[in-house]
């Protein structure tokens, strides 16, 4: 059921005892909120009467709000995918802590999202073909996701360049490189077990440990070299 704000009850009841519609920026929220579930069940295969019964409203009103199903479905999971918590746990960084640390800690919040991340375009998908069979494709949609996923990108590198940047005088490369040779294996952890996925293989995930030790230090292990003979 969508919540209704906490308030004195001169502010909270309308005329007639009922309770005061939410502010439609507020009332959209909700819906996103209280949908997710059912949209992560049931996909783009979920009906416009389970969407309003997860939501506790009638139909009508969801698309007052919304203009169709399908924009109902897409901005779902664009809300699903916001990357507020993982901005904010980059953000609040002990960036005195040990690099290695820091990394590990992060690595696994991104890889954590990349799962559900992997979920959710998938949903896409299939909202955007079934969108196309029935309304021809549509561009906009198309764009305003390019514009989030670039938004993410710039806000993503940012903040991992600052993360590295206490570490710059360490670093084999600049901080710039750095933070771009570790999203490209970021990014090639996710597309593996994406791949793996869409083929049916089983593999095992990449853990952040061993994704921060391989970007830290390699996949050389120590060597062993024979001692120089001693001078004559």
């Amino acid at each position: 059921m969508i919540p209704t704000p906490d308030a004195p009850a001169a502010q909270a009841r309308a005329k007639g005892g009922r309770a005061a519609p939410l502010p439609p920026d507020e009332r959209r929220r909700a819906i996103l909120r209280a949908v997710l579930p059912v949209v992560r069940e049931r996909g783009a295969d979920v009906t416009t009467r389970e969407l309003a019964e997860a939501a506790g409203v009638a139909e009508g009103t969801l698309f007052r709000v919304f203009d169709d199903k399908a924009s109902l479905v897409r901005d779902a999971v664009g809300s699903a995918v916001d990357p507020s918590d993982l901005f904010e746990l980059m953000d609040g960084m002990d960036l005195a802590a040990p690099l290695e640390d820091r990394l590990t800690l992060l690595v696994s919040a991104w890889l954590r999202r990349m799962q559900d991340v992997m979920l959710w375009m998938t949903v896409l998908h299939q909202l955007r073909k079934d969108s196309a069979d029935q309304h021809g494709d549509q561009p906009h949609a198309h764009r305003d996701w390019a514009r989030r996923q670039g938004e993410f990108a710039a806000g993503f590198r940012q903040r991992l360049q600052a993360m590295l940047e206490p570490d710059a005088d360490r670093l084999a490369q600049p901080v710039p490189m750095a933070a771009d040779l570790l999203e490209v294996a970021l990014i090639g952890a996710a597309a593996r077990t994406a791949g793996a996925a869409r083929t049916g293989q089983h593999v095992e995930p990449v853990s952040a440990t061993a994704l921060v030790g391989f970007v830290l230090n390699g996949i050389l292990g120590p060597v062993d070299r024979p001692e120089p003979a001693p001078r004559r």
